[in-house]
């Protein structure tokens, strides 16, 4: 017990009057995988013993007295070693060690596709899901139309926070229209980031300026509205705000009615779709 003490006494002597010669660097990445061991190691001298210590989010895993020393990363920190032999000026150093998380704090989910009724331009958005500290940073938007001709769009974000792209899609000819649409989306937190990519296929999505679409009839009342098709094709509907968000969704219908009284008042976007991927969209104000 008294030998530890002297130790102890010796390397706080050590570190108070910072009397610590150079020629002992520190070997090792500066970065470690959260949750991952990493050897760090300084040049081993005859008859001088060693001490690590770590602060921070780090930990020693086995043995701190020897010339090398494993290093656990829960969080960031750093290392320090003190490299001593009686008679001789010991030896300091430190090293700032960052520890990476291998967590992705982004998903992302299918591309949706929205247009106006009789308008050309069509906006495609995934809806981001975020960790919290983590923030959408870029995304890019492949899409290949009927014809197999790709093209690649640098994606912002909407009011909503939503990575989007806005593109002329004419219905006419057939084959400029959308097929599927990928999109890859990056996120970051700090030192850390990671993407996540999603792929779509539309069959053949245009915009309604050339009247493509199964052809539906919208009928309003102050608390109701009922989207009919104007076939015995059933079809799926839902309805948007002008930010892209699903306010009332039905599948495989022929007449739906929704409620609109949680509606504010404003336009919003009634989308169908039938089961041979036929795309129809109209604008309705809701006015209470």
């Amino acid at each position: 017990m008294k030998h530890v003490f002297l130790l102890v006494f010796f390397l706080a002597s050590i570190t108070v009057s910072a009397q610590c010669g150079t020629g002992c660097t520190i070997s090792g990445s500066s970065v470690i995988p959260l949750n991952t061991n990493r050897v760090y190691s300084v040049p081993a001298s005859s008859g001088f013993s060693y001490f690590w210590s770590v602060t921070g989010g780090l930990s020693i895993v086995g043995s701190n007295t020897g010339s090398s020393v494993t290093v656990r990363g829960l969080g960031s920190g750093t290392l320090y070693i003190t490299k001593f032999k009686a008679g001789s000026a010991p030896c300091c150093a430190s090293k700032n060690i960052v520890v990476s998380s291998n967590v992705c704090g982004l998903s992302i989910s299918r591309v949706t596709q929205l247009n106006a009724s009789e308008e050309d331009n069509v906006a495609f958005f995934t809806v981001p899901t975020l960790q919290s500290g983590w923030s959408v940073t870029s995304s890019t938007f492949t899409v290949t139309l009927d014809s197999g001709s790709i093209s690649t769009y640098t994606g912002s974000l909407n009011p909503n926070g939503y990575p989007q792209i806005i593109i002329p899609v004419p219905c006419v000819p057939q084959s400029g229209r959308v097929d599927k649409v990928s999109v890859s989306v990056t996120a970051s937190s700090g030192v850390n980031s990671c993407t996540r990519t999603v792929v779509t296929d539309f069959l053949s999505v245009c915009g309604t300026g050339g009247g493509i679409g199964i052809g539906f009839s919208i009928h309003q009342t102050k608390d109701q509205l009922s989207v009919t098709t104007n076939s015995d094709e059933t079809f799926d509907v839902a309805v948007y705000d002008l930010n892209g968000n699903l306010k009332f969704e039905a599948k495989n219908s022929i007449n739906t009615t929704f409620a609109t009284k949680s509606l504010s008042n404003g336009i919003y976007i009634i989308k169908t779709n039938n089961k041979n991927g036929e795309v129809q969209t109209k604008k309705v104000i809701i006015q209470k």
